[in-house]
């Protein structure tokens, strides 16, 4: 949704962006603070996914006894999202 919103703001006339600057600015701070979070999220080995049409955000944490963040660990959490989370909406087999 924000990322349609960007390019929403890129295609508006000069008289739109004016009468919508307010907003946009609280667009663009409110995106800023959410890539700073998942940069400090990132750092610690966190890492997550996010559900757009919802804006829920799922966060997948495992101890560095638990795993080394590899491929296998990495799948097993996107799996784990997808048959949890968005389960009937999928047909997995």
């Amino acid at each position: 949704m924000y990322n349609m919103y960007c390019v929403g703001w890129t295609n508006k006339t000069t008289e739109e962006k004016e009468a919508s600057r307010e907003e946009y600015d609280v667009h663009i701070l409110a995106k800023e603070q959410c890539r700073e979070e998942k940069s400090k999220d990132s750092a610690k080995g966190r890492k997550g996914i996010i559900k757009i049409s919802s804006r829920d955000g799922y966060c997948f944490v495992l101890n560095e006894e638990q795993a080394n963040r590899g491929v296998i660990e990495i799948a097993s959490c996107l799996w784990k999202y997808l048959n949890e989370v968005l389960g009937d909406d999928l047909n997995l087999q």
